[in-house]
């Protein structure tokens, strides 16, 4: 995230209020220590633009949401962080992951799309 931040750093006055930033992080990245502090310190780091931070999700590990996931989640949630499930259905996540945490963008893989589309029966799934 600093590192970001620091590339990013000389294009802050030209970013445009509600310019969008997506992060992907892993369940091992939220369930380090610092987590939300290192989220709130790079959120910091736009001194006031009004940029809206997107946290990613990937599925490169299992997505287990117990309680410290979930709550550390909702806090950055409710400082302004949006939570996107990246690449849904290309990994671990199945649809029982959707009603345990309240996700603003679910990002469907184009691969998982592609396979659904090309077939007659699973297509019939997304046109219910």
């Amino acid at each position: 995230m600093a590192q970001v931040n620091a590339q990013m750093r000389p294009l802050f006055s030209k970013l445009p209020d509600g310019f969008h930033i997506g992060l992907n992080i892993s369940v091992s990245h939220i369930n380090a220590p610092s987590f939300i502090d290192d989220c709130l310190h790079y959120q910091r780091g736009f001194e006031g633009k009004a940029v809206k931070l997107m946290l990613e999700i990937t599925e490169q590990e299992p997505l287990l949401l117990n309680d410290a996931v979930v709550d550390k989640l909702n806090t950055l949630h409710s400082r302004g962080f949006s939570i996107a499930l990246d690449d849904f259905g290309t990994g671990y996540s199945g649809l029982s992951c959707l009603h345990e945490l309240i996700f603003d963008y679910i990002k469907i893989d184009q691969s998982f799309v592609g396979r659904v589309t090309g077939r007659r029966r699973q297509a019939s799934c997304w046109t219910a």
